[in-house]
């Protein structure tokens, strides 16, 4: 899709990509394309609006875990590995050595921030089981990309 409407589709498709490794790493199954937008910009580009809606499902009882959109032809997060990865790329025709790349740096982005985000969050309201179960699964997944 980005290559056909974005103005700058190389930074686009990257964004876009992003957005299912966030998913997994995340643990957010409600990953629909119904989260996925367009900004159309007064100066006339076209471009991946940033992500919303992103929520670790993971750690709500009683909601399916599996993914909206499988990686590769996997949709439990618990389950893919760098051939799920590889068959996502293919996929999308681009290297999956690029996509990999993308996802260790996606994982370390997020767990920087997931340790900022829990400090803050303690600190005003203070130990709470919520966060610690998403702090955990995040990690989790995240620990899984080698």
């Amino acid at each position: 899709m980005p290559r056909e409407v974005s103005t700058d589709p190389a930074i686009d498709i990257q964004h876009l990509l992003r957005w299912p490794i966030c998913n997994v790493l995340a643990g957010n199954s409600d990953g629909h394309a119904k989260n996925l937008s367009l900004l159309y910009l007064p100066d006339g580009e076209i471009h991946i609006a940033p992500f919303y809606d992103l929520v670790c499902t993971r750690a709500m009882d009683r909601i399916d875990h599996r993914l909206a959109f499988a990686v590769g032809d996997q949709s439990a997060p618990g389950l893919i590995t760098a051939k799920h990865w590889d068959r996502l790329a293919l996929a999308c025709d681009i290297g999956p050595r690029f996509l990999h790349r993308l996802l260790k740096e996606t994982a370390y982005s997020l767990l920087e921030r997931l340790g900022e985000a829990r400090e803050r969050f303690e600190a005003r309201y203070g130990d709470y089981r919520p966060p610690r179960r998403i702090d955990r699964l995040v990690r989790r997944q995240c620990s899984r990309v080698s």
